[in-house]
């Protein structure tokens, strides 16, 4: 609060005001201008009377009183209009530690038991909502008692001797240290203390660094530097430069990404040479070849790494550069004249602008980390990761569950997997037991609509799967097989030989392969076990 006498007041009644507006929770702190015993003072002034009566009228809670010793003032000069506050940490005082429940060390056997035994009573019918209410309540809670019962409460054990440490405090533990070891404003201080920084590591690492490759690039958006200190490592002088090439994308100081964007397309793919010398105006390759040249050689080259700097692609100069080479590549498969309009020739090759492919691309790299749960961009509203929520925004079905993993190595199951020739289906009848249980699956995808079928031929079991319209024909067979695993595993007797047949050779080949790239495979070697 301010330090003027009549301003307190007038203050915290627009904050709660406008708190309330919102509906979050306001904590409120008082200085020493408002004096009163209620928050700790030794007297009462009118400016703390009025202060305690419009907190109780507006139905606040006063937190810290006099009687709780969480902080205290301190009585040393601190040469500024305000003291200095102290507190402490007690170790003496007991935590209570959150305990945590293993459901792999659940008694199944007693909580179905326990749990049947609290059901006892339950009505079957129910005349209104309110009946139906209390059912509910009743066997949500029978269901959390008889686990709670027969699944043993268990305290988490630490190593650390400082019984209040955790995760959060570990998290800006680093972040304190890292802020302390890059201290200060100034270019001078903070290229110092970055070069301890770098050569420390490199000790601690057993590593060094190649003085004659590295760059120093000053990321900053100020007009003028100034005089820039002098950076050494390993003895040698780094020069400044405006960009560095790191990973095949050129980085700029300013990060707008205008070099890149000059020189990707200069850059000729090595193992194909120039891609634009085979053709002319009235001679050359067919432009069906030209066409696939352009999206299958060069267009990738321009795109690589877009997911970094699409950003750039929003000016208008670099959406010029990109439309310079893409129009030379559709000049070149319609031979039209030099004078045809860029847009009219890219909408007869079917070539969409440049920027909106490099936008696609970004978009599909941020779906692909996204899958792999290596994106960390969900809460960013500035810079490149704003691309995966304009990919949301206009296409809601990214955010459904992947079926591509991260590559995963799972032993093979405990399957005998048979892929016979043709041969040897028309030539020999043992390629199935007939005295075993034979199941068939399959999947299939017509226009837009995917499905799969299991059928029993021992059992007559009949089963159909209808999989909407973004599901493979890959998934729906992987499906089926995982559909008909688990019927069998609720209704196949013991010790028989079962059989399922399939015309997927992929499904079989993937299942049979222990390392693992889809969600719906690694699920059904799981179920196989």
């Amino acid at each position: 609060m301010p330090g003027l006498c009549t301003r307190d007041l007038a203050v915290i009644k627009l904050a709660i005001g406008t708190v309330e507006g919102i509906g979050l929770p306001l904590p409120v702190g008082c200085d020493s201008n408002s004096h009163h015993t209620m928050w700790g003072d030794k007297e009462v002034k009118p400016r703390g009377r009025m202060l305690l009566e419009f907190l109780t009228l507006s139905g606040m809670q006063i937190a810290n009183r006099g009687s709780v010793v969480s902080w205290r003032v301190s009585l040393e000069v601190s040469l500024s209009d305000h003291r200095h506050i102290f507190f402490g940490l007690d170790e003496s005082t007991q935590l209570i530690e959150n305990g945590y429940r293993n459901p792999r060390a659940t008694q199944w056997d007693l909580y179905l038991e326990d749990l049947k035994g609290r059901l006892i009573g339950i009505p079957s019918r129910y005349e209104s909502e309110a009946d139906v209410e209390v059912v509910l309540n009743r066997l949500n809670s029978a269901i959390v008692e008889s686990f709670e019962a027969n699944c043993p409460l268990k305290q988490r054990t630490s190593s650390s001797k400082t019984p209040w440490w955790n995760s959060h405090v570990e998290s800006h533990r680093r972040k304190g240290y890292l802020a302390g070891q890059l201290r200060g404003h100034h270019p001078t201080a903070l290229s110092s203390q970055a070069e301890q920084v770098v050569e420390r590591w490199c000790l601690d690492e057993g590593l060094r660094v190649n003085p004659e490759k590295a760059d120093l690039v000053t990321f900053t958006r100020k007009r003028k530097l100034g005089p820039l200190p002098e950076i050494t490592l390993a003895g040698k002088v780094i020069p400044y430069k405006s960009s560095s090439k790191y990973l095949g994308v050129t980085i700029d100081s300013k990060l707008n990404w205008n070099e890149h964007i000059v020189i990707a397309p200069r850059r000729p793919p090595q193992p194909y040479g120039r891609v634009e010398e085979p053709f002319g105006c009235t001679w050359g390759l067919r432009p069906r070849i030209l066409h696939w040249m352009y999206t299958a050689i060069v267009r990738p080259v321009i795109t690589y790494g877009a997911i970094v700097w699409w950003p750039g692609t929003r000016t208008d100069k670099a959406r010029k550069q990109l439309d310079k080479v893409q129009r030379l590549a559709c000049l070149g498969i319609t031979s039209a004249m030099r004078t045809a309009p860029s847009r009219a020739i890219e909408v007869l090759t079917g070539l969409p602008p440049l920027h909106l492919v490099i936008e696609h691309e970004a978009m599909r790299s941020a779906y692909r980390l996204t899958g792999l749960g290596h994106w960390i961009g969900e809460e960013q509203t500035t810079g490149h990761a704003t691309i995966w929520n304009k990919a949301t925004e206009h296409c809601p079905v990214l955010l459904m569950l992947q079926d591509s993993v991260e590559p995963t190595i799972c032993p093979s199951p405990k399957l005998r997997i048979q892929i016979p020739s043709r041969d040897d289906w028309d030539n020999t009848n043992n390629t199935i037991c007939q005295n075993g249980i034979i199941w068939f699956t399959d999947g299939s995808k017509i226009g837009d609509k995917a499905g799969a079928g299991v059928y029993g031929k021992t059992t007559r079991t009949k089963l159909s799967f209808a999989l909407g319209s973004y599901a493979s024909v890959f998934q729906a067979e992987i499906y089926a097989i995982l559909a008909c695993g688990m019927e069998i595993l609720k209704t196949a007797p013991k010790r028989r030989t079962i059989q399922i047949c399939t015309d997927s050779q992929a499904a079989l080949m993937a299942i049979e392969s222990s390392k693992v790239k889809s969600r719906l495979v690694l699920d059904c070697k799981k179920d196989s076990k």
